[in-house]
This record gives structure tokens, C-alpha cells and sequence, in this order.
């Protein structure tokens, strides 16, 4: 069975040869070929196919700008803020994330909105100003709880959760990563289920002592329910992690193998910054 990704380009280009791009084939408003672009786009970066990427986000954005489409927009603004976080460049995530912001705001869309606060907090920590991405992430999950919307809610708690370890709180990102598992396991959200696990491990690798077969279990079924998504990009961030939880714990051999294996796939799939992390790991050993 062929699964929508797959199906997804094909129905781009249906509609792009029949010229109905503004059509919402009776859906109520929406439009379904920005948000297929936007979704399209977004699932790309997850390939590490970050060019591709971008160009079906930018088919999307053009033709939701044409409609002036405030949904649309919004989805096609938080999607290349994703994409930009996949890839780690932090500055573009987080213009497109206010982007989104101003967007959802308008729409009064709250549940896309609380994504964006939260996703932006992240980009901000990640920029170096984890004080400010705190609050963005706080505001994010203020917003996405009185929504009413439990979907995705678990990456709302993983990004605060990964703030929280930036700022060295690791009682509060343990218990925010264990309610980012919680959540994306009872809603089936695998991709936001394997973070958790990478972020659960890490948070593991730096206890005193290290917790370092919980730590590895961990991570390894992080890295695992990514390689069966075939989510090439964070499949790679995970050999990264493992290689500083071996490294920490002074099994050098095993840190030398999955930090090379994360080099190799940063490098080709064009990651610059997490190429960068992973080198200057390297260097240390």
C-alpha cells in the first residue's frame, strides 16, 4: 500500500495541470492544495530533502498569498519553521514562526497559534536566549490548554521540555519529557514519541551517576521509531546523541562510531549546524 506521502506529489500535479489551484473542492473553505503543499513540503525536511522542500512551500505560500488565505498562510509559515528547525537554521525558523503568529492571530486560530509560541520558543532557546524562548514556550502551552486541542500538545511539552534541559533544569525536563511521551503515545504522534525518547535519554546521560543502559534504551528506541518512519534527519540526530551519551561515559570507541555515522548524514544531507555540533564533539575526544 502506497502511503499519502507518496500519493502527495502526484496530487500537486494533477491540480497544478488542471489549474485549480484556488479550488477548495467543496471543502469548506480550506485550501487543499496549499495545505498538501505545506504538509508535503514539511514531511521533505524530515527526509533531509530540505530543497524540495522548500519549493512546494513556496508553491503553497504563492497560491495562499494570491487568496489571501490566513489559514493557509499560517500553515505554510509554521511548516517551513519546522523544516528550518529540522535543519538548524534557527534565524529562518523563527521568521517564518512570527509570520505564522501574525497569521493564526488574525484568524483567531488558537490551536495553530499555541504551536507557533511553542515552536518559536524553541528556535529562540536553540539562538542562544533560552529566558525568552521559556516564556514564548509557556505562552505556547497556555494557549494550546485552553484550546481544548490535545493533538500535538505533546510537542508543546517536548519544547519546553528541551528548553528547560538548555537552562540545566533537569527535574522539569524529565517531567515534561515523560508528558511529551505520555501524550504522543495515547495519539499515536510517533514523530513527537521518538523526541521524547532522545530527550528522555539525554536528560539520563546527565544524571549523577549516569543512568547510562536507561539512557541508551532510550535513545536507541528514539533512533529506532525514526529509521521506520525513515525520518532521515532526526534518525541522524539520535546517532548524535548517542555518540555524547557513550562519550560521556567514557566509552570512546562506541562515541567515535555513531558521531562519525551523524557526521556522514549531516554532511549529506546539507546540515550545516548540526554537522558543526557534531564536529566540534568530535574534536573533543
Amino acid at each position: 500500500m502506497v502511503s499519502w506521502p507518496c500519493l502527495a506529489p502526484d496530487v500537486i500535479n494533477l491540480i497544478e495541470k488542471a489549474e485549480r489551484e484556488t479550488d477548495s473542492f467543496s471543502m469548506g473553505g480550506w485550501n487543499p492544495y496549499s495545505l498538501l503543499c505545506s504538509s508535503c513540503g514539511e514531511k521533505m525536511g524530515f527526509l533531509g530533502a530540505f530543497d524540495e522542500g522548500k519549493t512546494f512551500l513556496g508553491k503553497g505560500l504563492a497560491n495562499a498569498n494570491r487568496m489571501n488565505d490566513l489559514i493557509a498562510l499560517g500553515f505554510l509559515e509554521m511548516q517551513y519553521g519546522y523544516l528550518y528547525i529540522v535543519k538548524g537554521d534557527w534565524e529562518s525558523s523563527k521568521e517564518h514562526l512570527e509570520k505564522c503568529i501574525k497569521h493564526s492571530e488574525e484568524a483567531k486560530y488558537a490551536f495553530l497559534s499555541a504551536l507557533s509560541w511553542s515552536s518559536l520558543g524553541y528556535a529562540c532557546a536553540m539562538l542562544g536566549d533560552p529566558v525568552t524562548g521559556k516564556r514564548h514556550a509557556e505562552k505556547g502551552l497556555k494557549i494550546h490548554r485552553d484550546s481544548g486541542v490535545e493533538m500535538f500538545l505533546s510537542l508543546a511539552h517536548f519544547h519546553s521540555g528541551s528548553i528547560h534541559l538548555d537552562l540545566g533544569d533537569l527535574k522539569n525536563t524529565r517531567s515534561l519529557a515523560e508528558e511529551a511521551l505520555r501524550l504522543s503515545q495515547k495519539n499515536n504522534e510517533k514523530v513527537v514519541e521518538a523526541g521524547s525518547w532522545l530527550l528522555l535519554g539525554t536528560i539520563m546521560g546527565k544524571a549523577a551517576p549516569i543512568e547510562i543502559n536507561k539512557a541508551e534504551g532510550c535513545i536507541l528506541k528514539g533512533i529506532e521509531i525514526y529509521k521506520a518512519l525513515k525520518i532521515k534527519a532526526y534518525h541522524s540526530l539520535g546517532y548524535l546523541y548517542l555518540g555524547q551519551l557513550y562519550l560521556n561515559a567514557g566509552e570512546t570507541e562506541k562515541a567515535m562510531d555513531k558521531l562519525k555515522k551523524a557526521e556522514g548524514m549531516f554532511r549529506d544531507m546539507g546540515m550545516e549546524y548540526w554537522l558543526a555540533k557534531t564536529r566540534e564533539v568530535l574534536a573533543a575526544v
